[in-house]
Order: structure tokens, then C-alpha cells, then sequence
């Protein structure tokens, strides 16, 4: 009888994908700021579930000049961290670098692929991963630049496939200033 109830459901799928994504990705931040040089910025975050086999091995992230940046090495580093659950939200000193995605002086209008070394196997808890940016120093900014961050759909690529949702129009930027 159980066998014949099984056979009943209607549209049950007994296949789960091996890594999905909790929500879309959000920005790091909920305003319009301002950083000077030297400012540690986590740009988005976006939450991953796995199966503890699957991997991330890589996420595409475009940097977006809301005005004009006249001296490009205003940003200085791009770089993709993971929660380390010890304190909510990103924690420069706490949270994990993904090693392999360190981009250097990184452009707007580029997208820049962040590769985890050896990809990451998720688990399957949730995990929150950030894209964080860091400003250069005082000498190289100029005041009033600004820029924002997007990531396309299918951002992610999985040893499962593509996924993720886009986030093309993000509500805030970051503007950049000397004496913050």
C-alpha cells in the first residue's frame, strides 16, 4: 500500500541539486558610503548550500564606475572570503580568504573570475561567502569617484553546474574620499 502512495505523488522529485543558492546575493552594505584609503569593503555576499562534495570553483564579479575613475588603482585588491561563524557578517581579521582569488588593482567594466584554489567543497550548511574590496592608499584617491559592484545570473560555477541570481542594479555605491 505505501508502494502505491508513492506512486500517487504528484510531481515528487526525489533529486535535490548538489549546491544551491539561499536567496539571491545582497550587497554588503545597506547605504550609500563613503571610504577613504586603506578601507576594507565587503562588496556582496551570497549564501551557498552543498552536498559536502560539490565545489564552488569559481564566481564572476564586475566592478561598475557610477562616475568617472579617473586613476584606476583606486581599488586595490578584489578578493573572495567565506563566514568563519565565529561573528555574524564580515570580520576582515575572522572570516576566510579563499586563497587562489587575490585580483590586484582590480578595473571597472571588467568582470574579474575569483577561483578558489582546488574550489571549495560546500557544505551542507548554509555559508555565507563574501567579494570584498580594499582601497589603495590616501595619495592614490580621488575624491568623489565612486563605484559599485554586479554579479550576473549563473555568477557562480559549480563542479554541479551554474547558478545565481543577478544583481545588476544595486541600490548604493561606495564613493571614495581622502580624508574620511
Amino acid at each position: 500500500m505505501a508502494f502505491l502512495f508513492f506512486l500517487l505523488l504528484p510531481n515528487f522529485n526525489l533529486a535535490s541539486a548538489a549546491i544551491t543558492e539561499i536567496g539571491p546575493p545582497m550587497l554588503g552594505f545597506h547605504e550609500n558610503i563613503t571610504a577613504g584609503g586603506g578601507s576594507i569593503i565587503p562588496l556582496t555576499k551570497f549564501i551557498l548550500q552543498g552536498d559536502g562534495s560539490n565545489a564552488l570553483n569559481k564566481i564572476g564579479v564586475t566592478l561598475r564606475a557610477s562616475t568617472t575613475m579617473t586613476v584606476l588603482e583606486q581599488i586595490n585588491v578584489l578578493a573572495l572570503y567565506r563566514e568563519s561563524v565565529s561573528k555574524p557578517n564580515f570580520q576582515p581579521n575572522e572570516d576566510i580568504y579563499m586563497g587562489g582569488t587575490f585580483q590586484l588593482n582590480p578595473a571597472t567594466s571588467t568582470l574579474y573570475v575569483l577561483q578558489p584554489t582546488g574550489g571549495y567543497a560546500v557544505p551542507s550548511s548554509n555559508t555565507e561567502f563574501y567579494v570584498v574590496a580594499s582601497t589603495t592608499g590616501i595619495s592614490n584617491i580621488v575624491n568623489g569617484n565612486a563605484f559599485d559592484v554586479q554579479m550576473h545570473a549563473n555568477y557562480a560555477s559549480t563542479s554541479a553546474g551554474a547558478l545565481g541570481t543577478a544583481l545588476l542594479s544595486p541600490s548604493y555605491k561606495i564613493t571614495l574620499r581622502k580624508n574620511v
